[in-house]
Formats: C-alpha cells, sequence, structure tokens
C-alpha cells in the first residue's frame, strides 16, 4: 500500500459501517456453558462485531436457541468478538506462531490466502444445507478445488438506482442490458446529475475499479485464471470489460476519479449527484435511509445488466471456515448450520442489516415485504456469482485497477493496460497442482 492511500479493506468496511449505522447494537457476550451439565467440548469462535453479520451470544438474539444448541451438542460456545479490519491479521500472526486459537473463524475474501490452515468443507456441508444455498455461494470459498468456507449472508453487488432521477430523466424502467445501463446513464446525465458514479479513486481490495471491471468481464465470459492457476485476462472478454467501462464514462459523476471506497461513491448517491451505480446488498439500509437520503423513498434495486455472455456479479466473500487444527470439525461445523438456520437468519437480518444467505427465506414473500431488495437479491444470485479471490487479492487487485485507471485517464489502451497486467500477475501467481 502506498504511502497516504486507504487500505482496501478498511474502505470496504467502513462502507459497509454506514450500512449498518442504523441497525440496533446490543451488548457483547463472551459466553461459557450454560448447560449444568459439563460440556464435553468447546467451540472457540473469532467472530465479527457490527457492523457485519455478528452471530447470536455477540449480539443478543436467538440466544435461548444457542444455548439449547450448546446443550444438544454437548458443546460451549466462546467468543473472540473482534472488528473484521482486524481479524486477518489475527489469523495470520496466530498462524506464523503455530498457535491454535479458534476453531470457527469469520473470513471476509481471504479464505483462498489462509488455505492452508483450514479444512476444506466439501464432504462435511448436509445436503439439506446445500439444497439451501445458492447454486454459486460456494465459489469464493473455492481453492485448488476445494471448499474451505460456507457463506454466512446474501451480499452480491446489484444496481441501485435513485428513482427521482430517472423519473426526470423520463426512464420508466432499470436497464437490462450493456446498451441499455449506457442509454439510460446518457439521459439521466442532466442538470447537474450524472447518470453513474463508482469509486474510480479506489485501485486496489474489493468494490473498486478492479471490481467493477471484474463484474462486466464476467458478464463477457472472462475467467480469471486458467486450469493452471495462471492469469487469463488478455481476452476479448477483458478488453470488452474495459470498454464498457469507457463507455459509461462520459456519463460518469466527474468527481469519481477521487473516490477512494465505495462509501465515498455511495455519498455522491446519496447526494444525488448520479442516478445508478453498483453496491453491496447490505448498502440498502443507508441508501434507502430518509434521514440520510432525500430520495431514498424512491429507492430502486435491481439484478445487473447482463453482458454478452449474460448476468453475473460478485460477492463480498463474507463467512465461516473451519481450523484445520480443530479437535471438534463435526461440532464447528455444526455451529455453522446453526447460524445458516432460517429463524437465525432472519434475526440476523433484523439486529445487523445483512440479507440471510438462505434460499427459504430470501424466498419468503413475508420477508420480502421486510427487506424491499431481498427479491432483487434472490435473483442476482440466480446469475454467476465469482469474486475470483486468489491469495495476493489485493496485490493482485492492485494490479489490475492501476492499469484500469490508466486506460480511463487516456494514457493506455485496453489491450497494453491488459497485458502490462498479465505480466506483473505471472510473478504472483502459482500454477496449481
Amino acid at each position: 500500500m502506498t504511502p497516504g492511500s486507504t487500505s482496501p479493506r478498511f474502505s470496504r468496511r467502513r462502507a459497509i459501517a454506514v450500512a449498518g449505522a442504523a441497525a440496533s447494537i446490543a451488548a457483547t457476550r463472551f459466553r461459557g456453558g450454560q448447560s449444568q451439565d459439563r460440556p464435553l467440548d468447546t467451540v472457540t469462535v473469532l467472530a465479527p462485531l457490527l457492523p457485519d453479520p455478528a452471530p447470536p451470544g455477540v449480539l443478543d438474539y436467538m440466544v435461548p436457541y444457542l444455548e439449547l444448541w450448546e446443550k444438544e451438542h454437548q458443546a460451549s460456545v466462546n467468543y473472540e468478538p473482534a472488528a473484521v479490519e482486524n481479524m486477518k491479521a489475527k489469523i495470520l500472526i496466530n498462524n506464523r506462531r503455530g498457535a491454535y486459537k479458534h476453531d470457527v473463524m469469520y473470513c471476509a475474501g481471504w479464505a483462498q490466502e489462509i488455505a492452508a490452515s483450514l479444512t476444506p468443507l466439501d464432504g462435511l456441508i448436509g445436503p439439506t444445507l446445500r439444497a439451501d444455498l445458492p447454486p454459486w455461494s460456494m465459489s469464493s470459498f473455492r481453492w485448488n478445488g476445494k471448499t474451505y468456507g460456507i457463506p454466512s449472508s446474501a451480499n452480491p453487488m446489484i444496481l441501485f438506482a435513485n428513482g427521482d432521477l430517472l423519473d426526470c430523466a423520463g426512464v420508466d424502467s432499470l436497464p437490462a442490458d450493456w446498451d441499455s445501463l449506457v442509454d439510460t446513464a446518457r439521459l439521466a446525465t442532466r442538470r447537474g446529475a450524472f447518470g453513474w458514479t463508482m469509486p474510480g479513486g479506489q485501485t486496489g481490495g474489493i468494490g473498486g475499479l478492479m471490481s467493477h471491471w471484474l463484474v462486466f468481464f464476467l458478464q463477457a465470459g472472462g475467467e480469471m485464471l486458467n486450469p493452471d492457476g495462471a492469469p487469463q485476462i488478455v481476452t476479448d472478454a477483458g478488453v470488452a470489460a474495459i470498454e464498457m467501462l469507457q463507455r459509461l464514462m462520459p456519463y460518469t459523476d466527474p468527481a469519481a476519479h477521487t473516490y477512494k471506497s465505495i462509501i465515498d461513491a455511495s455519498a455522491a448517491f446519496i447526494r444525488g449527484t448520479a442516478a445508478m451505480m453498483m453496491n453491496w446488498a447490505v448498502a440498502y439500509r443507508t441508501l434507502g435511509d430518509p434521514a440520510l437520503n432525500k430520495s431514498a423513498v424512491t429507492l430502486r434495486t435491481g439484478v445487473l445488466p447482463a453482458g454478452p455472455v449474460g448476468i453475473a456479479s460478485i460477492d463480498s466473500g463474507d463467512g465461516w471456515t473451519v481450523s484445520a487444527r480443530t479437535w471438534v470439525p463435526p461440532k464447528s461445523v455444526a455451529l455453522i448450520q446453526f447460524y445458516l438456520e432460517p429463524r437465525v437468519q432472519r434475526q440476523m437480518y433484523e439486529h445487523t442489516g445483512w440479507l440471510p444467505i438462505s434460499l427459504s427465506v430470501l424466498d419468503d414473500p413475508r420477508f420480502q415485504r421486510r427487506a424491499p431488495h431481498a427479491a432483487t437479491v434472490r435473483e442476482q444470485l440466480r446469475s454467476r456469482i465469482d469474486s475470483s479471490f486468489t491469495p495476493n487479492y489485493d496485490v493482485i487487485t492492485r494490479i489490475v485497477g492501476v492499469e484500469l485507471g490508466e486506460v480511463l485517464s487516456g494514457r493506455r489502451t485496453p489491450i497494453t493496460a491488459l497485458r502490462r497486467a498479465s505480466k506483473e500477475l505471472q510473478a504472483l501467481t502459482r500454477p496449481i497442482n
């Protein structure tokens, strides 16, 4: 990270902190066994605090059910709650010291980086849980053909639109494909407002310029890595994704190139500077808050417009992993399955603002009335979701993001930028054995 720059993970967490600001903050509980009988096992959990999806027992919801789970499984759940921006460092330090601290660990996009210290979960995930998860939901936790985590919530990037600005532009419906996205952005660029915004100044990490390119790359049929694990971005899909960004630039908020995080772009959207943006599903709570956004009542959400190959998005990689050194792998996975039970997931949304990953909850019309963006997220999850997480993710995304910035500023052609980025990436990636 260059001096004076903003940490990609920290920027992203600050953005989500705004999204969770309206959530109720309950007391943190450092739990021991609640049964009169002495538990046979202890499951230690490195768990997130708000604004992330804190589980039962870290926040005071569904605690009686957690105590019942402890009794039924003869286990005590002990939490170490932590801010997510500090978690990766904690895990890496513990790994270097050879310290066995946690059975279950929350992960936010770095499962691949610590895969050697995690338990593959493919054989431990039951069919009932699998059937209640979206088809692509495990992709953010897969590496070298194995699954190292289970998502905790549904948080893909979706389309947000300012209904007031679209109405003024005479636009009746949200764009369904790339051409209509550009046309809608063009029509909405008028009277001091623009059709599009994004964090163009955030070159690395997740949610920034590289993430926007990645969405278009996926929609054009791109694959970040070939079967040997080498980057394959110098393709027609890679060029098409850059050209899509270029097509949007005339209708993009001119200050977008200064926005260092999704929170900066969100603030511009809330001010009414731009009519549309990609953002995480969890941002709905902020963007739809009437106290912050005067156009909140007309806020619209939609599935991201389709590219040449189809609809696709990325997610934030938030979920649960299990240590390779745990003595209680079945109980650790059972605890994760408890977190993903529909009744628990409903309450997670109420207390944290993060949508359930459980399809049975997202499909429930009653829940969709409670969470108006749930139907959009459910539709988005029917499509491809692939954040392309790898070891050295922040470095890789910065390499690509810097080259994208050069193209958008007119200093590089798309194919030259992709070739330069690919050459640097070759030195960072290792073939998959």
